[in-house]
């Protein structure tokens, strides 16, 4: 008798992220111990309006992560004020090391009032604001894992973490083209449709590829997961819709086979 076929990470966090969204989508909507390491949300650094969402967002991705993956050192997950549009991780050297991935209350206040959202129904706009604070969570959480897990990247960590982020995006029906509208619209390279921009550099992406290229990228990854439930996406994707589909096959076998190696059970 075959046993049954373990179950990927993509998979595994995949299956527990409509119950996340639901959650933030209600805190989005309001604000508009353990293991010896692990990830751990001890809440914001200071206090600051967007306190909640970040906190029950960081709690969530923790909880989830500690369920099914060893790590071999403490990660802290906060937020705070920071003087800037940033979000970062960062673990300087020395003998009281405190690896901590920071999200900035500057940056989650850009999203929260610049973000084009008109058209948008109340869900929608729900799903819009707390998904995109949910990937730039993940985007820092993958800087995270690449340096305690010392994992091997090939190219550019800043477009690998983007990927890792993009991932946990695809089942969500029209869940990754919102987060994409957002990067999309952060720059005015687009009059019509819906990357109609609504102008203004973006300081997250000062070490990143420009944000029409991450908008393109989500959009891409969530059309190669499923591209007859979401051919329209096609649309926007142009002629570079035919290969994202192997990228996203691509893209899951590959963070599969990095992570694999730490999953628990």
């Amino acid at each position: 008798m075959r046993g049954r076929k373990k179950e990927g990470f993509v998979s595994r966090l995949n299956r527990s992220l409509a119950i996340l969204i639901a959650i933030a989508m209600l805190v989005a909507v309001w604000t508009a111990g353990g293991a010896s390491a692990e990830l751990r949300a001890p809440g914001p650094r200071d206090p600051h309006r967007y306190a909640e969402l970040t906190s029950e967002l960081n709690e969530k991705f923790a909880e989830h992560f500690n369920m099914h993956f060893a790590i071999d050192e403490t990660v802290f997950m906060t937020s705070g004020r920071c003087g800037e549009q940033n979000a970062f991780y960062q673990d300087p050297p020395g003998p009281q090391r405190k690896p901590t991935i920071m999200i900035c209350a500057e940056l989650v206040h850009d999203i929260m009032t610049e973000f084009r959202y008109d058209d948008l129904s109340r869900r929608q706009k729900s799903k819009a604001l707390a998904g995109n604070v949910a990937f730039i969570i993940l985007h820092e959480l993958g800087h995270a894992l690449i340096d305690v897990l010392d994992l091997p990247i090939v190219g550019e960590h800043e477009n690998a973490v983007d990927e890792f982020a993009a991932l946990f995006l695809t089942q969500q029906s029209d869940f990754g083209l919102l987060v994409a509208r957002y990067w999309a619209t952060r720059n005015d390279f687009g009059d019509t449709g819906l990357f109609k921009g609504l102008g203004g550099p973006s300081r997250f992406a000062d070490e990143h590829d420009f944000d029409r290229q991450r908008a393109a990228d989500v959009l891409c990854y969530s059309y190669g997961s499923a591209p007859r439930e979401l051919a329209y996406l096609k649309r926007e994707l142009g002629r570079s819709a035919t290969h994202c589909p192997r990228r996203f096959r691509a893209a899951v076998k590959n963070w599969d086979r990095l992570l694999q190696p730490f999953m628990k059970g």
